[in-house]
């Protein structure tokens, strides 16, 4: 059987897309790409980045951007809040309100409009 058809796995084909971009990013496909010049060599400081430090920042960076485009990708069916989000995607609203910070300053979404006094944001079409 399938798994990306099973009911248990609804998200999974979201969950699939969101990764797919995330491994097309830009700032992702540096930081791999360079991986041995950033851990081996000096920097214009003069100093070696420890390889921990370096998985560290590569984590946190691929984390960050998996949950953008997980945001992304499940507001391409419309507007959503960000009590939406978090239940749909099922992260924390703070961290969600952290994103939708981030991606209304990189130009990507937009409020939507005010429901009561609940925001939502909406995809800007390029």
């Amino acid at each position: 059987p399938n798994p990306i058809k099973d009911e248990k796995n609804e998200s999974l084909p979201e969950k699939m897309e969101a990764i797919g971009r995330v491994v097309n990013d830009p700032r992702i496909r540096t930081l791999i790409g360079r991986e041995r010049q950033i851990t081996t060599q000096e920097n214009v400081y003069g100093k070696i980045v420890d390889r921990e430090y370096y998985d560290q920042i590569l984590e946190q960076a691929i984390q960050e951007e998996y949950v953008c485009q997980r945001m992304l990708v499940s507001m391409e069916t419309g507007p959503k809040s960000v009590k939406n989000l978090a239940k749909e995607l099922e992260i924390s609203p703070k961290i969600i309100l952290r994103y939708v910070t981030k991606l209304r300053g990189n130009g990507l979404i937009d409020l939507h409009g005010i429901d009561n006094v609940t925001p939502s944001y909406k995809l800007i079409k390029v």
